[in-house]
């Protein structure tokens, strides 16, 4: 976050998070989850948006084949939104 701050001073800059899972690997926890936008938040990010890959129910489509994992994103989302002013 910082580097790109510096690189773009005059602009507001974002943070694209990670839900969903890669292949072969662990899916991000709901704690991750939450470690990456309060991260984001204290680098100075003004928005924030998650990403998960889709298509076709593939091994990375986690948000749509793992229902608790859905429920984890959904949870860490509603904290975010209770933020009233990101990036204090």
């Amino acid at each position: 976050m910082s580097s790109a701050r510096a690189t773009l001073p005059d602009r507001a800059v974002w943070f694209v998070a990670q839900g969903f899972r890669w292949p072969g690997r662990a899916l991000p926890s709901e704690q991750d989850m939450r470690e990456y936008w309060q991260n984001a938040v204290r680098g100075g990010a003004r928005g924030i948006f998650w990403y998960s890959y889709g298509g076709g129910a593939k091994e990375w489509d986690s948000v749509r084949t793992d229902p608790d994992h859905w429920e984890n994103v959904k949870r860490v989302v509603k904290e975010l939104a209770r933020r009233e002013e990101p990036g204090r």
